[in-house]
């Protein structure tokens, strides 16, 4: 088991050294080099190089360099309660030290290095959620969200490995027996924080998927026309920037074939638009609009999945210029 508190010091930022969850510690032993490297990049990046500038830009913050130097020769955190990602780099450590398994992994750059660390993932979200939350997804939709982590850790790590890879002679099989992530994760330890936070967002914000989906699976069906407390054959995502530690759009299928769009967080304007249109067709207007029925819940809600189709016919192109006309009206009227 690797020494939680080294990794936590190696892989923190400036901001989380020099703050109150670390104290300089009485035995400096630390690197020079490595603490002149740090100083030097750190100019070069906030002050061009230009040390008189960076002096003025630390004592705007209320550091002087001797203290920064003391502090990154030698730091320790002050307390014993660390960052949550620095347990999670434990066993997540661990698992990079299995075997490889070969044709297991999707076909993304050195899955197969990664299929020990993205069951173990499997494991503790089923544990989480229960089985009656692994119920609610069918066999397709929970190889979807595995393949949503594999992608994301694999798209993190395959710069460093692929670095590696071509001063290999050997071929690719050979050199995916032969690497050493332990090492690669010991000589870059905030790839280790990184693959401990992606992980740790995945199991979080997955969690809190399944339990919302169970939760609401009986109301869906005003959302989809059918599919209420049905299991989800397929989970398509992300659909949209990641926010609030890695949430996204998810698009989810239902075995009936009906879908709905999963957005976490709050939709009560969406509510809000949906119903003022609905007066607005009340009024026998002479263009008719529709927004994708919404349920909102606290924090998160469920949209209808409205499919793209084009225009076959002239009267179905009028039709979508009268449209975009009168949400541009709407929108003029409503735009303060």
């Amino acid at each position: 088991m690797p020494d939680c508190r080294h990794f936590a010091v190696r892989a923190a930022t400036f901001t989380e050294l020099l703050g109150p969850g670390f104290e300089t510690s009485s035995a400096v032993d630390g690197d020079d080099r490595q603490t002149d490297a740090r100083l030097e990049a750190w100019c070069r990046s906030s002050a061009d190089g230009e040390w008189r500038l960076f002096h003025r830009r630390l004592a705007r913050d209320g550091w002087d360099i001797d203290f920064i130097t003391r502090r990154f020769r030698g730091a320790r955190p002050t307390s014993t309660e660390l960052p949550s990602w620095v347990r999670d780099a434990g066993w997540i450590r661990n698992l990079l030290a299995a075997p490889p398994q070969f044709g297991e992994g999707d076909a993304f750059p050195f899955a197969d290095l990664f299929v020990p660390l993205v069951d173990a993932a499997d494991s503790r979200l089923c544990s989480r959620v229960g089985a009656a939350g692994m119920r609610m997804l069918g066999p397709g939709a929970r190889r979807d969200l595995r393949r949503m982590l594999m992608r994301d850790v694999t798209e993190l790590c395959a710069p460093a490995l692929y670095e590696r890879f071509t001063q290999c002679p050997v071929g690719y099989r050979s050199f995916i027996d032969e690497v050493d992530l332990i090492g690669l994760v010991d000589d870059k330890p905030v790839l280790l924080r990184l693959i401990a936070t992606l992980v740790r967002q995945w199991l979080d914000n997955m969690a809190e998927f399944v339990e919302r989906l169970r939760g609401d699976a009986q109301q869906l069906g005003g959302i989809v026309d059918g599919g209420a407390g049905s299991p989800v054959s397929r989970v398509q995502g992300p659909l949209s920037d990641r926010h609030d530690d890695g949430r996204a759009v998810l698009l989810v299928e239902f075995v009936d074939g009906h879908r709905a769009v999963y957005k976490p967080r709050e939709q009560q304007a969406a509510v809000a638009c949906g119903e003022l249109v609905a007066w607005l067709n009340a009024q026998d207007p002479p263009t008719l609009l529709r927004t994708p029925r919404t349920m909102a819940r606290d924090g998160y809600a469920w949209s209808e999945f409205i499919e793209h189709a084009g225009c076959d016919r002239d009267a179905e192109v009028a039709r979508f210029f009268s449209r975009a006309g009168a949400c541009l009206a709407l929108l003029y009227c409503l735009a303060p």
